[in-house]
């Protein structure tokens, strides 16, 4: 635990740092005077915890700054910024403000934060139209439809004689990665651990950057025909097994 005066004179903060799997950090805002003190010293004397009842968690600035990183290689508006800030901060905040997006993916409040943080990212992106998200069983005319306005945005060129009818996502995420290459593009995949596919275009740069950043929060950005490939499998051998 740590107490400590904050900007200006009329306001203490305490932190107590909780030791488990997501690292929380709580705190709260105390305004200076008596009660202060006698507050202060309960928790460093008695062993008084405070009521922590309607106040804010917030997550290790740690990891809420390395999602900060990942947003910020994915988007430079401020606003979508702004909100992902208070997503990676105080997810369960966020919640609160939208959770009719959490609900249209049975995500509840007693969800782990990790994946309300990382749900939160994905859908904010979607929401701006920097990703778009496809069942596994999308037809090659679908696939086309809803990559055009994200390559236009790039400036990169999409053929419909490029990718193969009788082909799969896998496939033709392939076939655009060699398309693409001599531009330094690709095509990147959030695994968000669902039957549905969260893509988008993605310099090769920047995408080697958001695996090994996603890696440090326990999740996974990879080109999408290797992850998308890897679910399937993974699928393969869950219905086997089953």
């Amino acid at each position: 635990m740590q107490i400590y005066q904050g900007q200006g004179a009329d306001r203490l903060f305490y932190e107590i740092s909780v030791t488990n799997s997501y690292d929380y950090l709580w705190k709260n805002r105390l305004g200076c005077g008596s009660i202060v003190f006698r507050d202060s010293q309960a928790i460093l004397e008695q062993s008084i915890l405070p009521d922590f009842k309607n106040q804010s968690v917030r997550t290790d600035m740690r990891t809420s700054e390395t999602y900060l990183e990942i947003a910020q290689l994915l988007t430079s508006n401020q606003e979508i910024l702004e909100s992902l800030k208070v997503c990676f901060e105080t997810p369960q905040t966020y919640f609160q403000e939208h959770s009719d997006w959490y609900d249209e993916r049975c995500i509840d409040a007693e969800d782990d934060e990790a994946r309300l943080q990382w749900i939160g990212l994905a859908d904010e992106l979607l929401e701006s139209g920097s990703f778009v998200e496809l069942d596994r069983n999308t037809e090659r005319e679908d696939f086309l439809y809803e990559l055009e306005s994200l390559v236009k945005k790039y400036k990169l060129p999409l053929q419909d004689e490029w990718l193969k009818e009788d082909g799969d996502i896998p496939l033709w995420a392939q076939t655009l990665d060699q398309e693409w290459e001599s531009r330094g593009f690709c095509l990147a995949a959030m695994d968000i651990d669902s039957d549905s596919y969260v893509l988008f275009p993605c310099q090769v740069r920047d995408l080697s950057s958001l695996i090994t950043l996603s890696q440090k929060v326990n999740q996974r950005f990879d080109y999408a025909k290797i992850c998308i490939a890897s679910r399937l499998k993974e699928r393969v051998q869950d219905d086997f097994c089953f």
